[in-house]
């Protein structure tokens, strides 16, 4: 059995990711069960997508399905996707630090594989975000180019950050999440607020001994390319350069 046609307007469930695409317009064939999407225009919330393709098997789910589309992206939608499509639990530990995400992204998505193992790729061109991340003490906005999430990590490029009266500029590196989440950052100036950043750090279980006899630290300290790795969660066991 083979049909073909183009879709206005159309509706696309995709199995085992929950993913309610409306609004979808595109060329498709249906050929001995496989569904094919070429050019395709179309809408999950709101976010848009355009210049997508799909191949799907509807006889069998667990054969691999293959999505790419340019988006333009409302990032609030993105942490409880991701949080349905990637399983692995160093990676749901994370996701569920962020809170409160809101901003836009342009990119491309691309999700592969059966449905009990999808992989999930989202290269970004440009983005403009805040949120509340709880390794942190205050919000976060950032703005950039080149940030690539997968289920491997977290990779990005030239990032401008806010935290209240910090700020970071330059930024760049990448952060992975096995065997054990670790970062690897560099950036070319950084402006740093001691009165608001100087009581998180002190609280931190890794600096609280080497910490403990300072009371407070008032004014500004400014970094120029500067490197910081280590394990996320354990600020002793960071290295600054």
């Amino acid at each position: 059995l083979r049909l073909s046609g183009k879709a206005a307007d159309g509706h696309v469930l995709v199995p085992g990711v929950a993913l309610d695409l409306t609004g979808a317009n595109g060329e498709w064939q249906l050929r001995e069960g496989v569904l094919t999407v070429r050019q395709a225009d179309v809408r999950w919330g709101t976010t848009r997508g355009a210049n997508g393709t799909l191949s799907l098997d509807l006889a069998d789910p667990r054969r691999p399905m293959d999505l790419a589309v340019d988006v333009e992206a409302d990032l609030a939608q993105l942490p409880p996707f991701l949080k349905r499509v990637l399983h692995d639990p160093a990676v749901q530990a994370e996701l569920a630090r962020i809170r409160d995400l809101s901003g836009t992204a342009a990119g491309r998505l691309a999700i592969t594989g059966p449905a009990d193992g999808l992989q999930v790729k989202v290269d970004i061109a440009t983005f403009a975000l805040a949120a509340q991340y709880d390794r942190l003490p205050f919000p976060v906005s950032a703005q950039g180019q080149t940030l690539t999430y997968s289920s491997e990590g977290l990779a990005f490029q030239a990032i401008t950050a806010h935290m209240q009266a910090s700020r970071v500029e330059g930024l760049g590196g990448r952060i992975t999440w096995n065997p054990a989440p670790r970062m690897a950052l560099q950036g070319r100036a950084a402006h740093l607020a001691c009165a608001q950043l100087y009581p998180w750090l002190a609280a931190l279980p890794g600096l609280q001994a080497h910490l403990q006899a300072i009371e407070s630290i008032d004014g500004r300290i400014s970094l120029a390319e500067f490197q910081i790795s280590g394990p996320p969660a354990d600020a002793a066991q960071w290295r600054v350069q």
